[in-house]
Order: structure tokens, then sequence, then C-alpha cells
């Protein structure tokens, strides 16, 4: 048996073995959004002292996301979603293991959106050009 922290724990330190998780990410802003907004979502969990009796991964990965309750609505309109679309969009989050039951997100996802977001501001810098010696 296994405590949710210690199941945190371990699809934390087994991030690394799934890094091509994050491909879906570079080609769909909709993921994007929704990975972003998904760090903004209450979390409530169910019973924090649960203990979970599964041995296979799908199937605690599973229970993990059976013990946390959450407004998917209001995770929607954070991720400009369009109402029949939260539901998908949630389960391909889940399915790809980019979010966490506790609200945070995937530590290589996390990077991957950081890069994206240095890279467009080092492309916008603000005030004037520079002057070019002639």
């Amino acid at each position: 048996m296994a405590s949710i922290g210690e199941l945190m724990s371990h699809f934390r330190k087994i991030e690394s073995d799934n890094v091509e998780n994050i491909a879906p990410l570079t080609e769909d802003k909709e993921l994007r959004n929704s990975l972003v907004a998904w760090k903004s979502v209450s979390i409530t969990w169910k019973d924090a002292g649960a203990q979970c009796d599964s041995t296979s991964e799908v199937e605690q990965w599973n229970w993990l996301w059976s013990q946390v309750s959450y407004d998917q609505h209001q995770f929607g309109v954070v991720a400009g979603l369009l109402t029949q679309d939260i539901g998908s969009v949630l389960e391909r989050l889940k399915g790809l293991r980019v979010i966490y039951p506790d609200g945070s997100i995937n530590s290589f996802a996390r990077q991957f959106l950081q890069a994206q977001i240095m890279a467009k501001l080092k492309r916008k810098s603000p005030g004037r050009p520079k002057k070019t010696e002639s």
C-alpha cells in the first residue's frame, strides 16, 4: 500500500523516463494555455490519509486523481476553453502526466513553457532601437 505522498513522489521521480510526454505541447497552444491554467485551480483532497493498494502505475495514477476534487468550470474559464472542450483537455493533460492532482505541473513541461516565454520576451525588446554607427 502507498500513501498519496509516496505516489506523488514516485511519479515526480519518473518524469524523466517520460519526457516525450511533453511533445504535444510543442504544437498545441490550447494544451499550453491549459497547462498554465492548471496551476491556478483550487484542489481539495478527499481523504489525505488514504492508501492505494494497486500495484499498476496506471491504476495508481488514476487512483491519485480519484482522491481530489476541483472546479472544472473554473479551470476551463482560466484556460480559455469552450465548455464542451474542458473535459477532453483535462483528460489529455492527465493522460500525458503533465499535470498533477496537487495543482502542480510536470517539471519538464514547466521548463518548456519557461523557455518559450523567455524566447518571446527576448524577441520583443522594449524601448527604442539602438542607433547604429555609420
